[in-house]
């Protein structure tokens, strides 16, 4: 795989994955069309399967991402952004018409991104095929899914000012895209976008017939096939279970439809991918072992002053480099426009980087992706000539920056947002340590004394027993605080206590920032005391409690709160 920009700008990212050396290369290339928001996290590592299997099989393939989403320059608050997404498709196709010298293309798109995929088709003509999976003929389908989503989901709050927006599962949904969107209907289209179409449903018995009909009075070769797995891929990323079977049926149909192939070949040298925004530049590298880790450099552009301070932003559980709700991409950018360097990278087996070594375990919690992080601070040392870092990690990502910070004398500061525990032992459960489902004991006070969760409870809407249980299990979790001062060296016990002092004693400055309803917050202060009260004596210690946000901060306010506090606190306090 390698990492380009393309487009007349450069200011979207793709991934070109060609077939391997004396591969026999195919007479068409293959142009994978994500889906937009959260979706797109969700199947990012099964699109990177996809590619990999059509690869080996001989097809040239193009992975990117639209103009304002994944690493992409840009943001969902642009304007134009339908526009943006179908030309950046078109791009697409060009770059891999030249990369690969293929006479034939066919683009492949799941969700919104089938239906981008046709806009597209139709709009270039000359594609050689198209495939769409669970996908949106109407436009006002995606926009009514959104908008249920954005009601079931009352951490989605209205945009301040802009009613007419819409934010759902930590994206933003402008009045105008969805207005844009709101108008899409493939069954008008005239011009057929492909000459051979397979249509896959989200689930059996879910065929668009309308749809097939439509593509088949404008002479498409329409094969509808029902395959399972979409479900299963749609789950969170850390969830998220490649779909083997439709992607046999994806890959056995394209080899079928495009038989022809071509001496072997060798792609052209590829300079590193490099994009420029406003105030930034990003250049996408590898590093660690054989180059096995996938990373991607933000710093301020020419004539910014550079600080002597790096920051790595560590990953939770099975996301991808771009984080929650793409956050980490826009916390790097307003770093680099404050004059600091950034590296944000796909841990091994996630998103780009290369799976383990056979045998080796590798889950949020494991020795092995701690071990990744001073990997990242020894290519910002090699590359950048930076000696000093600041970790900021979510969740598992603070789990592995608590503990580099114990050991490695480099790291002067750590943002620690919303950690779940700082301890790991084999057997420990990763569904209770990755994400909870419970909120902290302050949600509960508080909850006791509102009647219409007695209704609610009554109702059997309210898992009591869960909250017992849960409750249960904190007055457990601390008393061991309490007592882990005496019962330190027994496997799995760390404390907690004990460790930060020894870092604000170093001087590391140490910044907990968490949200008020997340269990993570029962977890921190059973051991630093209600709002960290056992640390206020130390200057360098910061512990912060908002209400309102969720775990991952998902919320369009709290994401600008959660950048906003990062990068004041690193300007402040580290500058």
């Amino acid at each position: 795989m390698v990492a380009l920009a393309i487009g007349p700008d450069e200011r979207r990212i793709a991934a070109y994955f060609h077939p391997g050396d004396g591969t026999a290369t195919r007479t068409c290339g293959v142009v994978l069309c994500n889906p937009v928001g959260w979706e797109a996290l969700a199947c990012h590592q099964s699109y990177r399967v996809l590619a990999e299997r059509l690869a080996a099989v001989g097809f040239p393939v193009l992975r990117f991402d639209y103009d304002g989403t994944g690493d992409s320059a840009g943001s969902d608050a642009d304007p134009g952004r339908l526009r943006a997404w179908v030309d950046s498709t078109l791009a697409a196709v060009t770059e891999l018409r030249l990369l690969a010298r293929v006479r034939e293309v066919s683009l492949v798109g799941v969700h919104l991104g089938g239906t981008l995929a046709t806009l597209a088709a139709a709009e270039l003509g000359g594609v050689a095929s198209l495939i769409a999976w669970a996908t949106f003929p109407r436009g006002k389908s995606f926009v009514r899914q959104a908008r249920a989503y954005r009601m079931l989901n009352i951490q989605d709050e209205p945009a301040p000012g802009a009613t007419d927006d819409l934010q759902a599962a930590g994206f933003l949904f402008t009045s105008q895209t969805l207005r844009d969107l709101s108008a899409v209907d493939l069954l008008r289209l005239t011009a057929s976008p492909a000459p051979r179409v397979l249509l896959l449903a989200r689930e059996p018995h879910a065929t668009e017939d309308a749809w097939m009909k439509h593509l088949q009075s404008n002479g498409c070769d329409v094969t509808s096939l029902e395959p399972p797995g979409y479900l299963a891929m749609m789950r969170e990323p850390r969830k998220s279970e490649v779909p083997e079977e439709a992607f046999g049926q994806v890959t056995a149909w394209l080899v079928k439809a495009h038989p022809q192939t071509q001496a072997a070949t060798s792609p052209s040298p590829l300079e590193p991918a490099r994009i420029q925004g406003e105030g930034y530049q990003e250049e996408m590298r590898a590093f660690g072992e054989r180059g096995r880790i996938f990373g991607i450099l933000t710093a301020p552009r020419k004539g910014v002053i550079r600080r002597e301070t790096g920051v790595i932003l560590l990953n939770t559980a099975s996301d991808h480099r771009v984080g929650p709700n793409r956050a980490y991409v826009l916390l790097v950018r307003a770093l680099a426009r404050r004059g600091y360097l950034s590296l944000r990278f796909d841990p091994t087996g996630i998103g780009d980087s290369r799976g383990p070594e056979s045998g080796v375990e590798t889950h949020a919690y494991s020795a092995a992706r701690l071990a990744e992080v001073p990997e990242a601070m020894n290519f910002l040392a090699a590359t950048q000539g930076l000696h000093r870092f600041v970790l900021v990690g979510l969740c598992s990502g603070a789990h592995a920056a608590f503990h580099t910070g114990m050991s490695d004398p480099r790291v002067v500061g750590e943002v620690l947002v919303n950690p779940q525990t700082f301890t790991w032992k084999a057997g420990d459960s990763l569904e209770l340590k990755t994400r909870q489902s419970f909120k902290s004991s302050r949600y509960y006070r508080r909850a006791v004394f509102e009647p219409s969760n007695w209704s609610r409870a009554v109702r059997g809407q309210v898992n009591v027993r869960g909250v017992i249980k849960v409750t249960a299990d904190r007055v457990k979790r601390r008393l061991m605080a309490r007592l882990s001062p005496f019962l330190q060296g027994r496997p799995g016990l760390l404390d907690v206590h004990q460790a930060v002092r020894a870092k604000l004693a170093r001087g590391v400055e140490l910044f907990f920032l968490l949200s008020g309803d997340d269990e993570g917050t029962d977890f921190l202060e059973a051991h630093l005391g209600k709002y960290g009260r056992r640390m206020r004596r130390y200057g360098n210690f910061r512990f912060e409690i908002i209400d309102g946000p969720d775990h991952t901060f998902s919320q369009q306010s709290a994401q600008r709160l959660f950048i906003d506090l990062v990068v004041e606190h690193i300007s402040r306090r580290l500058g």
